[in-house]
C-alpha cells in the first residue's frame, strides 16, 4: 500500500511536469491494481480508556465550546458556527467523547468518539450518528461528556457487588471490546441494581444501542474483566441554551423564584398525566423500562391530592383541577363508615383494617380542597373524617393507631408519622370549619407528643417530625402558647444542624443523611417552612433567618433530583418522566409521594419567596473545602 501510494505520487509529479514541455505523444498509462478494500477498523489501535488516562482536565469553558460546536452541528446547522476557544481548538490529547442524542420522545442514541484532540473526538462521534441516516429523527436534545476522572482494574468480577457510585462512574471494558457506557446509560437502562451486572438487561441495552458498536461483545467470562471506571465533564444542550452539569443534572448556585416555580409546574404535570382518567395514580413507575408496579398505597394516593390542592392555588391551572378531583372521587373506591364511641364517622379502609394515618390523610386532603376551591358542601364529608380523629385519640393525647375492620379491635404496631399528621389535618380543618373541638384534639395530641414522646430527647435525636411542625404553626397562631413556640424552634434547630452543609459530593448539599434521598430532605423542608412562618410571626429574626437558609439549601437539592431533559434522554420513555421526582441520584424509581412532598415544600418556599420579594436568593456554599473521593472534579465547591 505504502509502495501504491509513492508511485501515485510520483505519476503525479511527473504529470506536472510534462505538461510544461511541448507535446508528445501521451505514453501508455501503467495498469494500476485497484486498492484494496477498507479494512474494519483495528481495536487496538483507536485510542481508549488507557490512553487517555493522563490527558488533562479541560476547562468548564472548553466543555461548554465543545457543547456549542456539537449543538451547532446536529441542532443548529444553519446558523453561524461558533467559534472554539483556544483550549478546544488546540487540543492534542488523547480524549474519549460520548454524543447523546434524543428526539424527546425515545431513548437517547449514543455514540462514543476517540481521537487526538477533543474536536476530532467529538467529529469521530458525530460520524456514527450521521451514518444511521434516519431522515424521520428529528434530534432536540443533546448531551456532551468528556471523559475526565479515568481508574483503571485490570481483574475486575462483574458477578460481585462493586462498591461505587453508579451516577458518578460509567464502565468501560477494554479496548477490542468497544464497548463504554456513561453512568446515565448504566442508572436509565438499570444495566446495574443494588451495585450488580443485570446481565440481561446491560445486554438487551447493548443491542439497541444506537449507533450500534463497530465490534461484537458477548457477555462471558465476568469472573475476569479489564474495566475502566470513568467520570465525565459534561454539557447539556437543545435549542435555547446550554448548561454545566455534574452527576447527569445541573446544579443551582443561585435560586430563583422562578425556578421554584416552574419545578412546582412540572411536578403537578406529572401528577396529572400519572392521574389518568380515572383518577388512580401511577404509583410507582420505572421509568427504566417504563413499567408501573403493581403496588398502591392509599396515604400516598390521598398525598398527592392535597398537594395537586395546594399547588393549585399558585398555579389556577384547569387540569390540574380536574385531575385533584378525580383522584378524591377515586378515593371513594376505600371510603368506609363505622360507629365509634355512638358516634358515626367516616374511615379508610384498606385490607380489613383502618390506618390512623390514612384518615389523616384522607382527612387533609379533603379539607385542603374545601379550603382552596371554598366548597362549602364538602364540609360535611370533611367533619365525618375529621371525627374519625377524634374518636380515635385516647385520653392521654395519643392515638389508636390501626383497628381491624369492622369489629373494631386495636392493633399494637404504630406509625411514625401518623400522631403528627392527625394534628396537622385537624389544624386544617380548622381553617375551613372554625369548631374548637379540633383544635382541642390537636393541641391535646401535640401536648401528648411534646412532654411524653420526645421528653428527655436530646436535639439531635429528635424525631423530625414535619407533620407536627406544619400543626404548630397553626395551634402556635390560634391558641399561642410557649410550649409550642419553644418546641417548634428546637425542631428547627435539629434539622437545620443535621444538613449535609459539608458533604461528599458537591449536589448533596442541602439534603441529609449519609446516603440522601429526595423526599428525606422535602418533608424537613416542610417542617422548616413551618418554622420560618412562625419565627417571622413572632419577630424570631435570627431563627427565621437559620429557617430560611436551610430552606434554600434543601430546595436546592431538591431541584437535583426532578427529571428533566438531561436525565429523562436516557429513559424508555421520555416524555412520561419529565417533572417526576426520582428517589435520589442514584436510584430512579419514581412515586407519587416523592412528588407530594416536593410540591407540598417547594409550593411553601416559593409563597415566602413572593412574600418577601426576594426573586432570587444565594445558595450558602458548603462550610469546607470538598474532598473529592477518586479525585472526581466538584464543580461548586467552597474555597
Amino acid at each position: 500500500m505504502v509502495r501504491l501510494c509513492i508511485l501515485s505520487l510520483i505519476l503525479l509529479a511527473a504529470g506536472s511536469s510534462f505538461a510544461a514541455d511541448p507535446p508528445e505523444p501521451a505514453p501508455v498509462p501503467p495498469v494500476v491494481p485497484a486498492p484494496p478494500k477498507a479494512a474494519e477498523p483495528d481495536p487496538t489501535r483507536m485510542v481508549w480508556f488507557e490512553d487517555a488516562r493522563y490527558s488533562p482536565a479541560l476547562s468548564e469553558e472548553t466543555v461548554t465550546s465543545v457543547a456549542a460546536y456539537v449543538r451547532h452541528s446536529l441542532l443548529l446547522p444553519d446558523a453561524s458556527p461558533p467559534l472554539l476557544n483556544r483550549q478546544a481548538r488546540d487540543d492534542f490529547y488523547p480524549r474519549i467523547v460520548f454524543i447523546s442524542v434524543s428526539d424527546g420522545l425515545h431513548r437517547a442514541r449514543v455514540a462514543t468518539g476517540s481521537a487526538r484532540g477533543v474536536i476530532k473526538a467529538a467529529d469521530h462521534a458525530l460520524t456514527q450518528l450521521r451514518a444511521k441516516g434516519d431522515e424521520k429523527f428529528e434530534p432536540r436534545w443533546v448531551k456532551v461528556d468528556v471523559a475526565s476522572t479515568i481508574l483503571f482494574h485490570e481483574h475486575a468480577d462483574l458477578t460481585q457487588i462493586m462498591d461505587y457510585e453508579r451516577s458518578l462512574f460509567g464502565l468501560a471494558l477494554g479496548r477490542r471490546t468497544g464497548v463504554a457506557m456513561l453512568p446515565e446509560e448504566l442508572v436509565g437502562s438499570d444495566a446495574i441494581l443494588q451495585q450488580v451486572f443485570d446481565q440481561e438487561k446491560l445486554a438487551a441495552y447493548l443491542a439497541q444501542r444506537l449507533p450500534a458498536e463497530p465490534y461484537k461483545f458477548e457477555l462471558k467470562n465476568l469472573e475476569d474483566v479489564y474495566l475502566f471506571r470513568f467520570s465525565t465533564q459534561s454539557c447539556f444542550a437543545d435549542a435555547r441554551e446550554i448548561l454545566p452539569l455534574y452527576r447527569g443534572h445541573r446544579q443551582w448556585r443561585v435560586l430563583s423564584k422562578d425556578d421554584v416555580l416552574e419545578s412546582c409546574r412540572a411536578a403537578a404535570k406529572y401528577l396529572v398525566r400519572a392521574a389518568g382518567t380515572r383518577g388512580q395514580f401511577a404509583y410507582l413507575y420505572q421509568p427504566s423500562d417504563d413499567t408501573v408496579k403493581d403496588e398502591y398505597d392509599w396515604v400516598a394516593h390521598f398525598g398527592a391530592a392535597a398537594s395537586m390542592f395546594e399547588v393549585y392555588e399558585v398555579l389556577k391551572d384547569a387540569d390540574l383541577l380536574a385531575a385533584a378531583r378525580r383522584a378524591l372521587e377515586h378515593g371513594e373506591l376505600v371510603t368506609g363508615s363505622w360507629t365509634k364511641n355512638n358516634v358515626r364517622v367516616a374511615c379508610i379502609v384498606e385490607r380489613g383494617r383502618v390506618a390512623l394515618e390514612a384518615n389523616a390523610m384522607a382527612t387533609l386532603a379533603l379539607a385542603t380542597a374545601a379550603r382552596v376551591t371554598n366548597d362549602r358542601t364538602a364540609l360535611e364529608r370533611v367533619r365525618l373524617f375529621a371525627e374519625a380523629l377524634v374518636q380515635a385519640q385516647r385520653a392521654d393525647g395519643g392515638f389508636v393507631h390501626y383497628e381491624k375492620y369492622p369489629q373494631g379491635e386495636a392493633a399494637q404496631e404504630e406509625s411514625t408519622d401518623a400522631p403528627g399528621l392527625a394534628i396537622a389535618a385537624l389544624t386544617q380543618v380548622y381553617r375551613v370549619d372554625a369548631d374548637a373541638r379540633w383544635l382541642d384534639a390537636a393541641e391535646k395530641a401535640a401536648k401528648y407528643l411534646i412532654l411524653v414522646r420526645d421528653k428527655n430527647v436530646v436535639d439531635a435525636a429528635l424525631p423530625h417530625d414535619h407533620w407536627l411542625m406544619v400543626g404548630l404553626e397553626t395551634l402556635q397562631q390560634e391558641r399561642a402558647a410557649a410550649i409550642y413556640k419553644d418546641h417548634q424552634l428546637r425542631l428547627a434547630a435539629a434539622i437545620a444542624a443535621a444538613q449535609n452543609r459539608m458533604p461528599q459530593y458537591s449536589d448533596w448539599l442541602g439534603s441529609y443523611f449519609h446516603l440522601p434521598n429526595s423526599t428525606g430532605t422535602a418533608v424537613r423542608n416542610q417542617g422548616l417552612a413551618a418554622a420560618y412562618a412562625m419565627s417571622r410571626r413572632l419577630g424570631r429574626e435570627s431563627e427565621a433567618t437559620t429557617a430560611l437558609e436551610a430552606l434554600i439549601l434543601g430546595g436546592a437539592y431538591q431541584l437535583t433530583c426532578q427529571v428533566r431533559p438531561e436525565d429523562a434522554m436516557y429513559f424508555a420513555d421520555p416524555q412520561r418522566s419529565l417533572g417526576g421526582i426520582k428517589e435520589g441520584h442514584s436510584a430512579t424509581l419514581i412515586r407519587i409521594d416523592y412528588a407530594q412532598h416536593h410540591l407540598a415544600s417547594l409550593t411553601r418556599l416559593y409563597r415566602i419567596m413572593d412574600e418577601e420579594k426576594l426573586d432570587s436568593i444565594r445558595v450558602p456554599p458548603p462550610r469546607a473545602r470538598l474532598i473529592a473521593p477518586d479525585g472526581i472534579r466538584q464543580p461548586g465547591a467552597g474555597s
